[in-house]
């Protein structure tokens, strides 16, 4: 249950979520981090929508339109951490306008076009931005991504096709009823009823950058009068219902691995590793490139898009109990349609390689760090050790690039492997959406009386400054 007096948005590097407070599992937004800037020409100041201006938000299916060839992508936040504040203030208007679209106050409602208005609207169709129709998709149930070992697969002979025009969720996607409107005018939120505003932020995201987030809220024409930042580590503990035990977020660049006992971060426990779904899916690229099983493939068709090497990613990877045994074995040939008659790509080995490089990056990947349950292992024993059976025995799985089926297994074995005696309850939790982790356990921690203390008032922030955040928001290290 929702409750619409409490916003929660996620701001991550490769995803952005929002949504409200309650205990809410999933958001009610969600789109890339990035925005995209057109260059000034008559077709695209008919899609120049957001705010007037000529930058528009996430859909990366837009970016695949041959008009919008002379553009400049920009990423807001990297490895967490805010670079382009001028765009992130965009992303974060962005998110409350389409979140609170459908409680636009009433005297604000433009009126109805007229007869001759809509007849202008449908001459003008052919410029407007092309929907995709997923209808060329085709699901194999015989194969998924949460085979517990990824060996059952090998028992039976499957293809898949499908068609890769189109590859987010539309139903993790809500577009403004106003999208197609040139004159979306930001100047309305301040109108909406005042919320309670749960971000989540990055454990290394600096002093002065939180102190500048709070600044961006309540100096900002944004509908909040009490506000809060919280790391996104703490945020994925409370989402899986614990306040002890060691969070893995691996997401699209860096795996983070935090210990915390009784919701504070340990933080001689803390380890960070520089790879993330990011270089994963690049690894997953170089790899199609080179194998030469392809059917009919031109070189033209490389590098694959990054959506679709995503969404082969999604369908297809899956994480081996045993990798020596299963990459030895013959392994059946899963087939990928390309549109477009551009051919047909043959997946073997490759649906195990993915999640393999967690646990070998230096031969899989070529980087130079520890494999992820070496990391946890030292994560953990690096903190007291009477603390250390509760942190082995409750380790949770959050991020994307933790999506692999039959991970937690794999995590298990290879942990009570390398682990002294007594840890043979070593338990890892992956959730369905824990993806979605840190922004379910905004969800929960805002609705908690608990946590009434560390909300922010608008009143407190013109007393104190910007400074107020760091010493009152939940710090967990």
């Amino acid at each position: 249950m929702s409750n619409n007096d409490l916003v929660v948005l996620d701001i991550g590097s490769c995803t952005t979520r929002i949504g409200y407070g309650g205990g809410s599992e999933t958001p009610e937004l969600q789109f890339p981090t990035l925005l995209f800037e057109y260059q000034e020409s008559l077709d695209t100041k008919k899609i120049c929508k957001i705010a007037n201006d000529k930058y528009s938000v996430g859909f990366e299916r837009k970016l695949q339109n041959p008009s919008y060839l002379n553009k400049r992508l920009i990423t807001p936040v990297v490895d967490g951490v805010v670079k382009e504040w001028k765009f992130y203030e965009k992303l974060v208007k962005y998110s409350f306008w389409n979140l609170l679209q459908p409680d636009k106050p009433k005297e604000e409602e433009k009126p109805k076009e007229n007869n001759n208005n809509n007849n202008n609207n449908n001459n003008n169709e052919e410029d407007k931005i092309e929907e995709i129709d997923m209808t060329d998709v085709e699901d194999n149930k015989n194969e998924s991504n949460n085979d517990n070992s990824g060996e059952k697969s090998l028992e039976k002979k499957s293809t898949i096709v499908v068609d890769d025009e189109e590859m987010k969720d539309k139903k993790n996607i809500k577009k403004s009823k106003n999208e197609e409107d040139n004159e979306l005018s930001y100047s309305y939120l301040v109108q909406y009823d005042q919320k309670k505003l749960l971000l989540s932020d990055s454990v290394t995201n600096p002093r002065s950058n939180k102190e500048l987030i709070t600044q961006l809220i309540f100096e900002g024409q944004y509908p909040v009068y009490q506000f809060s930042l919280v790391d996104q580590g703490l945020l994925s503990l409370y989402g899986s219902g614990n306040t002890s035990g060691t969070v893995v977020h691996s997401g699209y660049e860096t795996t983070y691995i935090m210990p915390f006992v009784e919701a504070q971060l340990q933080p001689e426990g803390m380890i960070c590793l520089p790879f993330g779904g990011k270089t994963v899916s690049n690894y997953l690229t170089e790899i199609l490139s080179n194998n030469p099983n392809h059917q009919n493939i031109g070189e033209s068709v490389f590098p694959l898009p990054e959506s679709v090497v995503h969404h082969i990613k999604k369908r297809f990877c899956t994480t081996a109990l045993n990798y020596e045994e299963i990459i030895d074995k013959p392994l059946p040939k899963q087939q990928y349609k390309l549109s477009k008659g551009r051919g047909i790509l043959s997946i073997g080995p490759e649906r195990y390689n993915c999640a393999e490089s967690l646990f070998d990056p230096y031969g899989i990947l070529g980087t130079e760090c520890i494999p992820i349950h070496e990391a946890i292992n030292s994560s953990i024993h690096n903190c007291d050790i009477d603390k250390r059976d509760d942190l082995m025995n409750n380790i949770i799985l959050s991020g994307g690039n933790t999506m692999f089926g039959g991970i937690e297994k794999r995590l298990e074995k290879e942990l009570r492997e390398i682990s002294p005696n007594g840890y043979d309850k070593t338990t890892v939790t992956a959730i369905e959406d824990r993806n979605n982790l840190p922004y379910i356990g905004g969800s929960v921690l805002s609705s908690l009386t608990t946590f009434k203390n560390y909300w922010i008032s608008k009143s407190e922030y013109d007393e104190y400054g910007p400074n107020v955040i760091n010493q009152r928001r939940l710090i967990i290290s």
